[in-house]
């Protein structure tokens, strides 16, 4: 049996210190579901061996603008600087 597993750190910056703090209940707590989300609906769509390759960067930056994205809508006013992708087949 194979496993895919993947680590995608995510560098944030927040940038409205008043909407990160008042208009969630807990912004940090919101964003990584918001990441996670985003990232399995990514991973859906992909070809893995292109993203274990040529596409691993590609892949950062489509999940930084999808994460963004998501963020803005729940105005948490965090600003997406970085998302990496790293992924490994475990046999």
């Amino acid at each position: 049996m194979n496993l895919l597993s993947v680590s995608i750190p995510v560098q944030f910056q927040i940038s409205d210190v008043r909407a990160w703090a008042y208009n969630n209940e807990n912004a940090a707590e919101l964003l990584e579901k918001i990441g996670t989300r985003e990232v399995v609906r990514y991973l859906v769509g992909v070809d893995i061996h292109e993203m274990m390759s040529s596409a691993r960067f590609r892949a950062g930056e489509e999940l930084r603008s999808r994460i963004q994205t998501a963020a803005d809508s729940f105005n948490l006013g965090a600003r997406i600087l970085f998302v990496a992708c790293r992924t490994c087949i475990r046999r």
